[in-house]
């Protein structure tokens, strides 16, 4: 919930965000996917550890084009 309040906070001022060798889930809450999802779309880059957080962010709904392993 943290990270999702500053990336709320950082986009309404029109701040440039991403995630940086980031690694996804386990995430097995309702709340806790919403969330992923909606730091995955609003994420202006995303760098991925492996595939399997790729593949995560894809099955959970995450459309971003900008996430490269």
């Amino acid at each position: 919930p943290a990270a999702w309040f500053l990336f709320m906070q950082a986009k309404k001022r029109g701040k440039y965000c991403g995630l940086f060798d980031a690694g996804t889930g386990p995430v097995s809450t309702p709340m806790g996917i919403r969330l992923l999802r909606e730091i995955g779309e609003m994420a202006d880059f995303l760098t991925l550890r492996d595939e399997d957080s790729l593949k995560l962010l894809r099955d959970i709904g995450v459309t971003n084009p900008n996430a490269i392993i």
